[in-house]
């Protein structure tokens, strides 16, 4: 971002503009191929040089029932940006009930002067970090002619899986939805079926969730679910599964027998055995560090991918700073093309003590 010196009477001080977006701006000025490039190269970059992004996460709880204020802080060496992000959420009454997200933010820093570049809509930021890994693990892994998804989940999380997966497989021709409450599967299907007219949206009960996964080759869970609902068994050969939900130590949506007879794929090895769906697998020894393959090898053609049409296999999507990172960089660089968002001027005054 721009600084310039402005006279103050008795000298001058030095001005950063930064620049904020919200959600409409990101959504107006990123593109699904260039976000998808960004998530591409933050995938190869973590795989060949893991020791340039460093990451931690804080939470805290217990200030009040049912309320949390999660940060995350991403570092990347080779970039010199610095990142952090932090969201407010409260959980519902129930298990079932979904997170109501207060407030979520991204701030984007350069490492080498500290001015803050840019401010964005968090969640926004998340949405499409998580819609563009969906594209990347669909073509790498999913049928080229598949024509049916289907989709466990009904929140902000499967819209976004919706949309990596209608980039990337062009043969689908419809998407099956279910969820714990009926209702927001429901509204779900209503609201995607207007998006996506040439795609057939059917809501179903999550009692029939076996019937359908019998018939699936590709699967796709984006819920808040504790307790995995998927099974080992009700598998066809040669299905993937993108599971995009468990991004705590708490979530779970597969069952362990998956993880350990699949072709597993992550994003990030450490993340994925803290907080994935391989936590449980790892934790238990059904799985090791070498049982997982990070995506960004893929890509860079260093790991193989499937092996075989008849092979499972799943990605284990857990996201990381050095993506956010690398998209947000993305919209501050399309955001100045086009003039787009507000400038926020925050005066820096030297370190005197």
């Amino acid at each position: 971002m721009l600084s310039y010196t402005r006279s103050d009477g008795e000298g001058g001080v030095c001005v950063s503009l930064t620049r904020i977006l919200g959600k409409n701006h990101l959504a107006n000025i990123l593109r699904m191929p260039d976000v998808i490039d960004a998530v591409e190269s933050a995938y190869v970059a973590h795989f060949a040089e893991p020791s340039q992004t460093l990451a931690s996460s804080t939470a805290i709880e217990g200030i009040k029932a049912g309320f949390s204020l999660n940060s995350v802080l991403g570092f990347s060496a080779a970039l010199n940006t610095a990142a952090i992000s932090v969201a407010a959420t409260k959980q519902g009454p129930s298990s079932s009930s979904r997170n109501s997200y207060f407030s979520s933010v991204f701030l984007l820093f350069d490492s080498e002067n500290g001015e803050l570049q840019g401010i964005f809509d968090g969640r926004e930021i998340t949405l499409l970090r998580a819609a563009a890994a969906s594209a990347i693990a669909a073509r790498l892994f999913a049928r080229k002619d598949e024509k049916t998804m289907l989709l466990i989940g009904s929140g902000s999380l499967a819209t976004s899986m919706v949309k990596g997966s209608a980039y990337s497989l062009p043969s689908l021709k419809q998407i099956l939805v279910t969820g714990r409450d009926p209702r927001r599967s429901e509204h779900f299907v209503l609201t995607q079926s207007i998006r996506y007219p040439h795609l057939r949206f059917l809501d179903f009960p999550i009692f029939d969730l076996q019937e359908h996964a019998l018939n699936s080759r590709y699967i796709v869970t984006a819920s808040a679910s504790e307790t995995p609902f998927l099974k080992k068994e009700w598998l066809l050969p040669g299905t993937h599964i993108t599971a995009a939900g468990a991004n705590s130590p708490l979530k779970q949506e597969l069952d362990q027998g998956i993880i350990s007879s699949s072709g597993v794929f992550v994003d990030d090895k450490k993340q994925a055995a803290l907080i994935g769906e391989c936590r449980v697998a790892v934790e238990s020894g059904l799985i090791g560090y070498g049982d997982m393959t990070e995506i960004g090898g893929v890509l860079a053609g260093k790991s193989r991918g499937r092996r075989g049409e008849d092979q499972v296999t799943v990605f284990d999507m857990t996201g990381n700073s050095l993506e956010d990172i690398m998209v947000g960089r993305l919209a501050l660089k399309r955001a100045a093309y086009r003039n787009t968002g507000e400038v926020l001027e925050i005066i820096r005054e030297p370190d005197t003590a």
